[in-house]
């Protein structure tokens, strides 16, 4: 997987009281389906959260990756 796609894959969030899992909208039905199948409630809900991302390169080498929820950027010289 890229950072890009590693940022901006849907997010989810499990919560400890009440015990469930919240995702986004756009949460992989299979990936939900095998959560439900063994014993998490799963909620749908909007935006979960934004990540930035600045990679170091093997080469050293910078790679910047705003999420694409919201105006965020992420820059490197």
């Amino acid at each position: 997987m890229t950072t890009d796609d590693a940022v901006n894959q849907p997010k989810f969030h499990h919560q400890w009281l009440p015990d469930e899992v919240f995702i986004e909208r756009k949460f992989r039905p299979a990936t939900s389906e095998q959560l439900k199948n063994i014993g998490y409630k799963l909620t749908e809900r909007g935006q979960i959260g934004r990540t930035e991302v600045i990679k170091v390169l093997p080469g050293g080498e910078f790679e910047a990756v705003a999420d694409h929820r919201g105006d965020d950027s992420a820059a490197t010289w």
